[in-house]
């Protein structure tokens, strides 16, 4: 079973003298002095081993080490063939077949072959650590076949499995540098060979790590010559240093008060974006009693519920706009986010509550809550206390207490459907509407099952949108789960998430991708 604990506490050597680093750059290449760029962070990578690396600095940072089958086309949410020179598709969409380019190589040479790739995706999936959980519920197995062909198959059909395969899980390993049987600790991540246009120069876990251009690169070559990843312990560690420009860009992350204080330099600039992490409030509709307060079987109270529900004042009042409102099941970054759920309605929440006999004093509505700042961080607390008001403000709902647990805690009792209410964040493995859909909309998924919400109905949808290759079915299929999902309030949207990166103005090319990645290989310094 896949291991949502892992899921969700992811959804988680010795320094080099710059000068010393191997390798031509381009500086180097012109007689001009190299360019490096230097970035900091709070939020270091853990590891660089497909098999454990699901954290977004560990895939960022391997994004730029690897290419894999396929790849992200920059400043978009779509993806193309890389390694992968030809794609084929069976009848019912689950075995895919790639033609391997014949001039794959890692950059030391040796070849990259549908063996290859069949035997790193395996070695992820056989080791059972965190990168399996994240590709096993979507990859049954894998396998090499002759004419340099990689066949894998799915366990349920994907409209579109080129966003899966660009993970770092489906990258190619170099044999001899990832055993088979372990993981690849974080220090020995030097003796890394890759494919992509970085190679690590230097390395201080923890701490430090240095990228340089990789001169083997077949394609376009960085507009940098070497990338410095530097961990600062506090945000306002990360803040001192970039006002000294000790770093070029804070990324990861900056508090509200750091950022304020920031805005006062003129030579800084800001960039905020929303990403596809998304904030749901989940009603649990099994029926069932707990200290008096019953659960959301019925109907008409979770149709109140999406009624009171004030995301503009949780947003601004209690995040403190880092997050923004979401009224689609979908961040509308997706094409297919469609169907938006209705706005605060205290009245018409209030008649639905009526006319289903609730009253303010013979039958009042009471719940619990269910939070974890400890996984979504301490304003989470601030904005549940919003959401309560909000919830409170109808006559007929009497109280609503906020319930504060550990995510070990929490994260079970979410599994398990012990709880009433509970506000979750979740941020996709994958860029693709599936990549919400299944794992908080398919009735066998852990969220829904815990909930007791889902349906044949959408279960089918989901199985039918992997089956066919015509854009407006899909985008017509997608509508339909999302009114579903809308109809039955299986869930109901409150926030997007957003990203904030903070730069000196002297540099150029600072590219955020949508699904909260930065894109090294474009920075570069005006003169």
């Amino acid at each position: 079973m896949i291991n949502l604990k892992r899921m969700t506490a992811a959804m988680l050597i010795t320094w080099a003298i710059l000068s010393g680093l191997p390798g031509m750059s381009s500086g180097s290449a012109t007689g001009q002095p190299p360019v490096i760029i230097t970035i900091g962070t709070t939020d270091f990578p853990r590891s660089l081993d497909p098999a454990t690396a699901v954290d977004l600095p560990s895939m960022e940072v391997l994004n730029h080490l690897y290419t894999g089958l396929t790849r992200q086309q920059p400043g978009t949410l779509d993806f193309e063939l890389a390694l992968a020179a030809e794609h084929r598709i069976s009848a019912d969409g689950l075995v895919h077949r790639f033609i391997i380019r014949s001039d794959a190589a890692f950059a030391d040479g040796t070849p990259i072959t549908a063996a290859t790739f069949a035997r790193s995706i395996t070695r992820v999936l056989n080791l059972g650590r965190e990168g399996a959980d994240v590709i096993g519920r979507y990859v049954a197995s894998v396998a090499a076949e002759e004419g340099n062909v990689l066949a894998i198959t799915l366990r349920t059909p994907l409209p579109d499995i080129k966003p899966l395969l660009a993970l770092p899980q489906f990258f190619p390993q170099h044999p001899a540098v990832y055993p088979d049987k372990s993981v690849l600790a974080l220090e020995d991540a030097l003796t890394l060979i890759g494919n992509g246009p970085y190679r690590i120069g230097a390395l201080e876990p923890d701490t430090t790590i240095t990228l340089v251009a990789n001169p083997t690169y077949p394609g376009p070559a960085p507009a940098n010559d070497r990338v410095v990843l530097r961990r600062y312990a506090m945000p306002i560690d990360l803040r001192r240093a970039l006002e000294n420009r000790e770093v070029d860009i804070a990324w990861r992350a900056l508090a509200e008060p750091d950022l304020a204080h920031l805005a006062q330099d003129p030579a800084l600039i800001r960039l905020d974006q929303p990403n596809l992490q998304t904030y749901y409030l989940l009603l649990n509709h099994t029926p069932m009693t707990v200290s008096g307060q019953e659960s959301f079987d019925d109907p008409a109270v979770r149709q109140a519920f999406a009624l009171l529900v004030d995301r503009e004042a949780s947003a601004s009042l209690g995040l403190h706009d880092a997050v923004l409102p979401l009224y689609t099941f979908l961040p509308p970054e997706l094409e297919a986010a469609s169907v938006p759920f209705p706005a605060r309605d205290l009245r018409r929440a209030d008649a639905i509550l009526s006319e289903a006999g609730y009253r303010p004093r013979r039958r009042p509505i009471s719940t619990t809550l269910l939070i974890a700042t400890d996984a979504y961080g301490d304003r989470l607390a601030s904005a549940a206390a919003e959401l309560r008001r909000a919830l409170e403000s109808s006559e007929i709902v009497a109280t609503v207490a906020v319930s504060d647990s550990l995510t070990q805690t929490f994260i079970g009792a979410i599994n398990r459907g012990e709880y009433l209410c509970a506000i979750i964040g979740w941020r996709p493995a994958f860029v693709s509407p599936m990549a919400y859909l299944v794992p908080l909309a398919r009735s066998d998924s852990p969220i829904p099952a815990g909930a007791g919400y889902g349906s044949a109905t959408i279960d089918r949808m989901l199985l039918e949108l992997g089956q066919i290759t015509d854009e407006q079915q899909q985008a017509a299929l997608y509508g339909a789960i999302q009114q579903e999902i809308l109809t039955g309030v299986d869930v109901i949207p409150l926030w997007q998430g957003k990203d904030v990166i903070v730069y000196d103005e002297a540099i150029n090319g600072v590219l955020l991708e949508r699904n909260s990645w930065l894109r090294y290989d474009t920075l570069s310094r005006r003169p």
